[in-house]
């Protein structure tokens, strides 16, 4: 079997016809394309996600805290709880946990999320870190693909593959450092600092007819789980997908797809065409990159589902 996540049609067939007891509150449970689950607590709407960090050995608890928040964002929610299990390999020394722990607490202070539980294990099978997140977080109301309407427009935030590019040359280092520039390196490490999608969330989240944090599969795998749960086509404008010039050195280094490279940093917003100016505007105006890059269709559209995350060829690259 493929490493990364199970193909949409095992999830249908193997994990979501086993969800326990069905609950009226539990308005959004697990979905192709749902980014975390939604409950009616009354007054507002309880978010849920759970992720964990397998694709990486560095900054673990950096990519922790930001992936699961990106997921409550995406759903138009505020991170402000998070839960935490570790499995530490056997050989780990106290000052590397001090310093995980250290990196979870300063990004968690950064977007005003409290740690409220922690579960460590130290473990023979595992040689590194492997660590999972559970976050909790609040909205003021529910986004769907129910709601998606011919016409609706698809924009993306930053650039493709921003999450997949700064894995690569962290861990790829010695190989790849003298394949690009000093400036082209210190470019592909940075992008790790654009890595969270809750600023333009929280400024699209009124507008948006529905979001989504496109992480394994890319933007195309992305865009595939849209259009699989929208009962509607999509018409890509392919040349509108910014990819950077340093994304595409390495895809080519390592001959990999850009489109099929993780993206976490990246956001997927879905506004209704008369919204789309006004949304597009404001991001900008708030220092973020966003193209519009698609639409919803009833007719065929130009979009060839594929879930293929070119991540793990590269971690495997070498063994």
């Amino acid at each position: 079997m493929n490493t990364g996540k199970l193909p949409p049609e095992m999830m249908e067939k193997l994990i979501f016809p086993f969800k326990g007891k069905s609950r009226p509150e539990v308005l959004v449970g697990p979905q192709i394309g749902e980014d975390a689950a939604v409950i009616d607590i009354g007054n507002r709407y309880l978010i849920v996600t759970s992720d964990p960090i397998i694709g990486t050995d560095k900054l673990i608890g950096y990519f922790l805290v930001h992936i699961n928040a990106n997921d409550i964002a995406s759903k138009g929610g505020k991170p402000a709880y998070m839960t935490v299990t570790i499995a530490f390999p056997q050989n780990i020394k106290e000052e590397e946990i001090r310093s995980f722990m250290q990196e979870i607490d300063a990004e968690a202070r950064k977007l005003n999320i409290a740690i409220i539980g922690v579960h460590t294990e130290i473990t023979t099978k595992f040689s590194s870190t492997v660590a999972s997140g559970t976050m909790i977080g609040y909205a003021n109301r529910v986004m769907s693909l129910k709601d998606v309407k011919e016409g609706d427009i698809i924009l993306l935030t930053k650039f493709a593959g921003l999450e997949g590019t700064s894995i690569i040359v962290s861990n790829h280092t010695e190989y790849i450092e003298n394949k690009l520039s000093k400036e082209e390196m210190e470019e592909a490490t940075s992008y790790i600092k654009h890595i969270s999608v809750v600023k333009e969330a929280l400024i699209a989240r009124e507008k948006a007819v529905f979001m989504h944090d496109p992480t394994e599969g890319g933007i195309i795998g992305g865009l595939s789980e849209l259009q699989a749960k929208s009962n509607l086509n999509i018409e890509v404008d392919w040349n509108s997908i910014h990819i950077t010039d340093v994304t595409r050195k390495v895809s080519s280094i390592f001959n990999i797809d850009p489109l099929h490279l993780i993206s976490s940093g990246a956001l997927l917003i879905v506004v209704h065409e008369v919204d789309e100016k006004g949304v597009i505007r404001e991001l900008k105006n708030s220092g973020i990159k966003v193209e519009k890059i698609g639409r919803f269709t009833s007719r065929a559209g130009n979009l060839k589902p594929s879930y293929e995350e070119e991540l793990w060829k590269v971690m495997k690259w070498g063994d």
